[in-house]
């Protein structure tokens, strides 16, 4: 058994942005064509690049600062 390990981020992004720092080149998801075959993998910093990205795409749509929820299925070409 993994010992248990005190965890100090706030939120999701929170973990994901000091992952992209850290671990920049390690892959966080792969992508499986027809759920079997290996297609694409993403790493931390390239998941930072795309969630900034989008990020600054909403930021720029809304001028308020309110929260918002996005949902939408999954599309690695986002």
């Amino acid at each position: 058994m993994m010992p248990v390990r005190e965890v100090n981020y706030l939120t999701l992004v929170d973990l994901l942005q000091n992952r992209a720092r850290q671990q920049p080149d390690q892959i966080t998801d792969i992508f499986l064509k027809d759920g079997e075959i290996k297609e694409e993998s993403i790493t931390y910093q390239e998941l930072d690049h795309q969630a900034k990205a989008i990020a600054s795409q909403l930021s720029s749509l809304q001028s308020n600062n309110a929260p918002v929820i996005l949902i939408y299925p999954y599309d690695r070409s986002i």
